[in-house]
């Protein structure tokens, strides 16, 4: 359970995006932090959905405080 909602100044808004090709096959995923940090990587057999969820999860892990994470993963 959510007790509060922080505000947009509070947060760290974090693009995150992962593909491969085939599926499985080789894929790749990164993160980026506008006009800050960013990170990539790839893995030379997986799936599109993996490499989605290895971007948030290394944002995660990266960033400190609250994150705002933008995907187009739906």
């Amino acid at each position: 359970m959510v007790s509060s909602v922080t505000g947009a100044a509070d947060r760290t808004v974090v693009y995150t995006d992962g593909a491969c090709r085939g599926n499985p096959g080789p894929g790749g995923w990164g993160w980026v932090v506008a006009d800050g940090p960013w990170a990539n990587g790839f893995d030379p057999d997986t799936t599109n959905q993996r490499m989605e969820l290895m971007a948030v999860l290394d944002a995660l892990r990266t960033i400190e405080g609250p994150v705002e994470v933008v995907s187009d993963s739906t």
